[in-house]
């Protein structure tokens, strides 16, 4: 596939870029600081884009003649994003959602977080009414619009909202329904999880127009089995830390 990954130099972004390559797909990647996305052996291809999420031109070069749109990007929880409201993921999303439509591609697998909409009652209970509501709670309104732009769009869309973050080694996911209350309530998961899931979603649409919740796999019942090689994610991982 040819796959457009915007925000590719962050912690998911360059774990994307690597799983893409690692799985041959041909790799366009926007990123304000090229340099920073590594070349990890893999059959597929990459190329680096030097742009910015919100210019316009900079991501139409990225998107130009991709299969789909992968977003990774986000803002960081600083004292700025919890004092003041971000907007690079509304406007980051408008501008590729109008990049797409001038290029013609329909694509689109965009990376939020659990507690967005309809699972704003999921996740761990020290999340739910501490850490969101007290750090996240402007960053995750930015987040709200980019989910409604997403929504509305008229592309073939998936939201992938993972739990809390972390940077231990791939293992198997879990993608849970909002309303699916049965097995563990959704927790942690490792950022290079999400990208193999990230990948599977573009390769697949398993999960077209759906918004699941993408947790740390619980057991042979929850095990994929498309999750990353840990041997593979754990190299990656060292290497972005380097």
């Amino acid at each position: 596939m040819r796959l457009s990954i915007l925000g590719a130099a962050g912690k998911v972004g360059r774990l994307t870029v690597a799983e893409a390559l690692a799985r041959g797909h041909h790799v366009r990647a926007l990123a304000r600081t090229p340099a920073r996305i590594p070349l990890t052996p893999g059959p597929g291809s990459l190329e680096r884009v030097a742009g910015d999420v919100l210019d316009p031109s900079a991501v139409e070069r990225a998107v130009a003649g991709a299969d789909a749109v992968v977003c990774t990007f986000g803002a960081p929880l600083t004292w700025e994003t919890i004092t003041r409201e971000p907007t690079i993921c509304e406007r980051g999303t408008r501008t590729a959602l109008e990049a797409m439509a001038r290029a013609g591609v329909d694509r689109l697998i965009c990376m939020t977080a659990i507690g967005l909409g309809e699972s704003r009652t999921r996740g761990r209970w020290v999340f739910r009414s501490i850490i969101r509501p007290l750090l996240l709670g402007r960053i995750y309104a930015d987040r709200e619009r980019q989910e409604r732009l997403v929504r509305a769009s008229g592309v073939r869309w998936s939201l992938v909202r993972p739990a809390e973050l972390t940077d231990a080694p791939a293992g198997p996911w879990r993608a849970v329904d909002p309303d699916d209350h049965t097995g563990a309530e959704p927790a942690r998961v490792p950022r290079a999880t999400v990208a193999g899931f990230l990948m599977h979603e573009a390769a697949t649409g398993e999960f077209l127009g759906r918004a699941p919740i993408l947790t740390a796999g619980q057991g042979p019942a929850s095990i994929h089995e498309d999750a990353v090689t840990p041997l593979r994610s754990r190299d990656i991982q060292e290497r972005n830390d380097r």
